[in-house]
């Protein structure tokens, strides 16, 4: 859940909250992305099984 720091705090706080909500999401992102990603194949390449599923659909 990301809500915007009241304008009360001082900037510095502001800043921490603001970077740790940063740091929850991008845990999370790396985290559930994980799970699609086949360990075998190269970060930059796509998935064989997204690949092979677009081919089906674009036929």
């Amino acid at each position: 859940m990301l809500f915007t720091p009241s304008q009360k705090l001082d900037s510095k706080d502001r800043a921490a909250i603001i970077a740790k909500q940063l740091n929850d999401f991008l845990y999370l992102y790396n985290r559930e992305t994980d799970i699609f990603v086949d360990k075998t194949e190269k970060p930059s390449q796509i998935p064989t099984k997204l690949y092979n599923e677009f081919l089906e659909n674009a036929r």
